[in-house]
C-alpha cells in the first residue's frame, strides 16, 4: 500500500474545505475550544491540510499561520483564504522534520489528527520543533484518534462502527508501543479514506512533551456521541472514546 502521506495529497478532494462531514469534526470543535486563540496571538495550525482550521483560528483574530507537506493542499488552503479575505501565511513543510520558521515565534501551536500519520521519531522531532518555535508560556494543542479504537475488542476493530475501521499490519500487536494499523475512515457521503496509521499508547504524547520543556495541563477524552453518528450518516455504538487531546504550555 502506498504511504498515507502519498495518499493523503492524492486524495486532497476528501479533505478540502468544502468537505463532507466526518466523526472527527466533534475533535475538532472541542480542540479549538479548549485551544481559545485570542485576538492578536501568533498561532500556527501544524499539518494544516486545506486551512479549514486555520481559517477558524483566524476568524478569532489571531495572527494564523498554516504548514502542510503537500503542495495541493496548501495551494487549496491559499485559495480558500483568500474567498474568506483572510490574511493567513501558509508554507509547505514536513512538521515532522522541520518548522521553517524562528525561534519563539508562536503563541500557541494547534495540532488535530496529524501525528497518526507519524512514527514515534517522527512525533519526537515535531515535538522538539514546536518547542523551539514556540514562546514562553505557549501552549502545544495535540489532539490525535483515541487508543480505545485500537485495541482489539473495540466497535472499530470489531467491524461494528461504520465511520472508521481499524486491523492491524501485524499479527498480535503489543499495544504497549507504538504500531501500525490500517484505517478505512468514511466520510457522510460514503467516501472511504484508506491509508496505514500509527497507534500511539496516551503516555508517549505526555512523556515526550516533558522531555522537551512542555508542562501538559489538561487532556481529555472525546467519546462518540449519536449527534455526531447521525451527522456523519454512520452506524455503530456511542459512548466509548473516539479522541484523544492533550494540551501543555512551554515553561
Amino acid at each position: 500500500m502506498p504511504t498515507s502521506q502519498h495518499v493523503y495529497t492524492q486524495q486532497t478532494q476528501f479533505w478540502s474545505t468544502e468537505r463532507a462531514y466526518v466523526l472527527g469534526d466533534i475533535a475538532r470543535a472541542a480542540g479549538h475550544r479548549l485551544f481559545a486563540a485570542q485576538p492578536g496571538e501568533v498561532v500556527l495550525d501544524a499539518g494544516c491540510g486545506a486551512g479549514l482550521e486555520t481559517i477558524k483560528l483566524a476568524r478569532t483574530g489571531a495572527r494564523a499561520c498554516g504548514c502542510d507537506l503537500s503542495h495541493e493542499m496548501i495551494d487549496a488552503a491559499r485559495n480558500k483564504s483568500l474567498q474568506e479575505k483572510q490574511d493567513i501565511s501558509f508554507d509547505v513543510a514536513n512538521i515532522a522534520e522541520h518548522l521553517p520558521y524562528a525561534d519563539a515565534v508562536f503563541d500557541g501551536i494547534f495540532c488535530n489528527a496529524v501525528l497518526i500519520h507519524d512514527s514515534p521519531d517522527e512525533c519526537q522531532r515535531f515535538i522538539a520543533e514546536a518547542a523551539r518555535v514556540m514562546s514562553k508560556g505557549g501552549r502545544l494543542l495535540i489532539s490525535v484518534m483515541h487508543p480505545y479504537l485500537y485495541q482489539e475488542g473495540s466497535p472499530n476493530r470489531l467491524n461494528q462502527a461504520s465511520w472508521a475501521q481499524y486491523t492491524p499490519l501485524e499479527a498480535n500487536p503489543d499495544l504497549t508501543q507504538s504500531c501500525q494499523f490500517q484505517e478505512i475512515y468514511r466520510n457522510s457521503a460514503g467516501k472511504e479514506f484508506v491509508s496505514d496509521v500509527w497507534y500511539h499508547p496516551e503516555p508517549m504524547f505526555r512523556a515526550m512533551m516533558l522531555q522537551n520543556g512542555f508542562c501538559p495541563v489538561h487532556e481529555q477524552n472525546l467519546c462518540v456521541t449519536p449527534e455526531a453518528l447521525s451527522l456523519a450518516n454512520a452506524s455503530g455504538p456511542y459512548g466509548y472514546p473516539a479522541f484523544y487531546q492533550i494540551m501543555a504550555t512551554k515553561l
